[in-house]
């Protein structure tokens, strides 16, 4: 693949970004609704986003609790997101 000119990386960038805004609006639109609270309510009180995920004695038991807690995490950082400019994204 040839080198991008540094405005085909330019509008490259600009569209990656706007596919990344769209897929973050997605997550806002959807757990603004009713149902879409009450979703997330549930995930993080079933994947302890506000808690620990240590399982003593078993090292694995733990490594998978905080995979599925990163999971709710991850979610909840998209929601939290704020656009402040195009090139500029801030949580």
């Amino acid at each position: 693949m040839p080198d991008l000119t540094d405005e085909q990386q330019k509008e490259r960038n600009e569209q990656e970004f706007a596919k990344y805004r769209a897929k973050v609006e997605a997550y806002k639109r959807l757990f603004a609704t009713d149902d879409g609270k009450v979703v997330l309510a549930d995930l993080k009180y079933m994947y302890h986003m506000n808690g620990t995920t240590i399982t003593p004695g078993d090292a694995y038991g733990t490594h998978y609790h905080e995979g599925q807690r990163t999971v709710v995490l991850g979610i909840q950082n998209k929601i939290d997101m704020v656009f402040n400019q195009p090139d500029n994204l801030t949580q």
